[in-house]
């Protein structure tokens, strides 16, 4: 994942978890942007951004990187159970 969709996700998780984000500076902001690209390495910008989505639905608390990571893998499976169906009621297996 690029660098800008990284901000793009922190941004994201900023505006619905302001308060986690009161007392950081721009320093641990940073920072925090260089340790999910680490961590989220081999996710794409669109199942990142989907499953922190989700979590937003669903948590009135800011995700550990754990917690998105869990959520971007049950978004593949949904995902590829999907396509598996749709390929399936396609008749792509008959």
């Amino acid at each position: 994942m690029e660098q800008s969709e990284l901000s793009k996700i922190v941004a994201t998780l900023k505006i619905a978890y302001p308060g986690h984000f009161k007392d950081l500076t721009s320093v641990d902001i940073v920072g925090m942007v260089n340790l999910l690209g680490n961590q989220l390495e081999g996710y794409t910008y669109d199942v990142v951004n989907r499953a922190v989505n989700n979590i937003i639905g669903k948590s009135k608390f800011m995700p550990s990187i754990s917690d998105i990571k869990d959520e971007c893998i049950l978004c593949i499976d949904r995902y590829e159970m999907d396509l598996l169906k749709r390929m399936y009621d396609d008749g792509y297996f008959h």
